[in-house]
């Protein structure tokens, strides 16, 4: 029981985590979502096609769960709904992004070589490995983000003309469309599990 207890708390824990990681994931996409409008009504810049040449991954926080599962603890739960709810999540739903993540890093990659073939790509900063950790670590620097091209007008320009590039915005806007929908619906699965373990536990 007490085993029990302890794995369900550490789900608790995890179920936090993912909350964290949707909600940065949603505000990634919907970035990416207001770039392919901007570059379907022809005004795109070097910080909109910046973010529209990105893509966001799937990581999931199951730990807990795979330890209350491998030590049998997961019998001792008195919820046998919630046995049910925690599989459809961790089963399920991780399923679900996992896979609509890996079909938005296979657009990002096509994007990405369509441009390294037929454009030139932006200017970026010279590489500093002293700058990119403290970047990447939350310290910041003046000169901004370490991995941002700036294109010419002239390339934008002929961005902004390239059917191709914009048939990718709307075929974009389809799979973030889908993966907003997916994340916001696992954010209403984490709330419903933390009800449901803390009446388990309490």
């Amino acid at each position: 029981m007490e085993l029990k207890n302890e794995s369900l708390k550490g789900v608790l824990i995890d179920l936090n985590k993912d909350k964290g990681f949707y909600e940065a994931a949603l505000e990634s996409i919907f970035n990416r979502l207001n770039s392919s409008d901007r570059l379907i009504e022809k005004g795109i810049d070097s910080g909109i096609l910046n973010s529209f040449l990105s893509y966001w991954g799937f990581v999931g926080h199951d730990a807990s769960i795979k330890s209350l599962i491998a030590t049998g603890a997961v019998e001792y739960i008195s919820n046998k709904n919630l046995i049910e709810e925690l599989t459809k999540y961790y089963e399920n739903q991780y399923s679900v992004l996992s896979d609509t993540a890996e079909n938005e890093e296979k657009v990002y990659w096509e994007i990405m070589t369509y441009m390294k073939v037929n454009y030139r790509f932006g200017k970026m900063m010279k590489s500093d490995k002293t700058y990119i950790k403290n970047w990447f670590t939350g310290k910041g620097g003046d000169k901004g983000h370490p991995i941002h091209m700036e294109f010419d007008d002239i390339l934008l320009s002929k961005l902004n003309k390239d059917q191709y590039f914009v048939n990718h915005a709307y075929q974009l806007k389809r799979i973030d469309g889908l993966h907003a929908a997916f994340y916001e619906q696992a954010l209403v699965e984490v709330e419903k599990l933390k009800v449901m373990i803390r009446d388990e536990l309490y």
